[in-house]
């Protein structure tokens, strides 16, 4: 669901990637010791080869803006992940966090035995000096034996209490203490089969890390302070289809969404319906897509001002979203009309102006109409 964080975030905080931002160090920073001077000159070089780029548009030539990872991440975890820093998609599956705001200011700096921890906040400083914090980061730092500094990923470093478990294709990851989410697991697999057989798709390894609450997961990530710790918490999840991991907050083992992410986004990946096809198979933020569908066509009874094609609509409260839930009621219609073959041409449109024109020859004029009815359809 992180998909529409990253757009809110921009309308409420003014947030972007400018070439004039801002990296202090908190004043009670040791920089004498030899081995935390090394180690934040190396996190300097790895935040400004975010940089490259200042023109940075996700998905396209990211090269161009992600730094070459082998410099700054061990051998082991570039073979393992495509992006062995999982923080850099962590806030918004399609934005690097480390682009975000305006404001970065290294905390602390900790040494201790042979690894030194970064704790950085990034955020944003408007024009009447108020601040808005976006995330509270930890970076560990070790050294080879030629005093070389590397990262250590903190999945490896918070989770080696976290306990494992395969099941089928899935690799799951969960808190120690807990017992094991069969019931979940095996739901998920049942989807998951259905799914593959549908759109003729072999199976997909996944790493699937799941606890109670986002905050469990954001800490196991790395992090101290995200955005999603301001609300109330609720079933939630983000998925990353580039080395097939998805994280999951108070779901447990069976959230359908995030692994529909993993199998059908690479096979669309210029549509703008990707969240909207998740949605329409797996729900979304814990509840199935007729539950937002009637959540949102009361809402828009009470708001006949309000047009729900206009994508500026894209939050009504902490528990719809209304585009995923618009986007994958057109999913829906389409499924049930044409099945995965209609799905397929559905997804193959690369705007939203595209598939209302195209594929329900809805013109501007219309939209407003076809989507209320739609919305209200049982």
């Amino acid at each position: 669901m992180k998909k529409m964080l990253l757009p809110a975030l921009l309308c409420c905080y003014s947030l972007h990637a400018s070439a004039q931002r801002a990296l202090t160090v908190n004043y009670s920073v040791d920089t004498l010791e030899a081995d935390v001077r090394t180690a934040l000159q190396f996190f300097r070089n790895y935040l400004s080869d975010f940089r490259k780029d200042s023109d940075f548009r996700a998905g396209i030539n990211p090269a161009h803006s992600l730094p070459d990872f082998r410099r700054y991440w061990s051998p082991a975890d570039c073979r393992d992940y495509s992006i062995p820093d999982q923080m850099v998609y962590a806030i918004a599956s399609d934005y690097p966090t480390y682009l975000l705001g305006n404001s970065c200011t290294i905390l602390s700096v900790v040494p201790d035995s042979s690894i030194v921890r970064i704790r950085t906040m990034f955020g944003n400083a408007d024009s009447g000096n108020r601040y808005y914090p976006l995330a509270i980061a930890n970076h560990y730092i070790a050294f080879d034996k030629e005093r070389k500094p590397y990262f250590i990923s903190p999945l490896k470093r918070n989770g080696h209490l976290w306990q494992t478990k395969e099941w089928e294709d899935i690799l799951y990851t969960y808190p120690a203490g807990t017992s094991f989410d069969s019931s979940g697991a095996r739901q998920l697999s049942q989807k998951v089969r259905k799914l593959r057989k549908e759109w003729g798709l072999p199976p997909i390894r996944i790493r699937y890390y799941y606890a109670d609450s986002r905050e469990e997961i954001d800490r196991l990530r790395g992090f101290d302070y995200t955005p999603d710790m301001t609300n109330r918490s609720k079933p939630s999840g983000i998925s990353d289809d580039r080395d097939n991991l998805v994280y999951c907050a108070g779901w447990g083992a069976g959230y359908f969404h995030e692994v529909v992410h993993i199998y059908l986004n690479r096979l669309f990946p210029d549509s703008p319906l990707k969240e909207g096809l998740a949605a329409f198979y797996g729900g979304s933020m814990g509840h199935d897509l007729n539950w937002h569908r009637e959540r949102l066509s009361r809402y828009l009874a009470d708001h006949p001002e309000i047009d729900p094609a206009d994508e500026s609509f894209y939050y009504m409260d902490n528990y719809t979203n209304p585009q995923s839930t618009i986007q994958a009621m057109l999913c829906s219609y389409v499924y049930r009309h044409e099945g995965v073959a209609g799905l397929r041409r559905l997804m193959s449109y690369k705007t939203m102006d595209e598939i209302y024109d195209k594929a329900f020859r809805s013109p501007q004029r219309q939209r407003n109409a076809f989507l209320r009815k739609l919305i209200a359809a049982r």
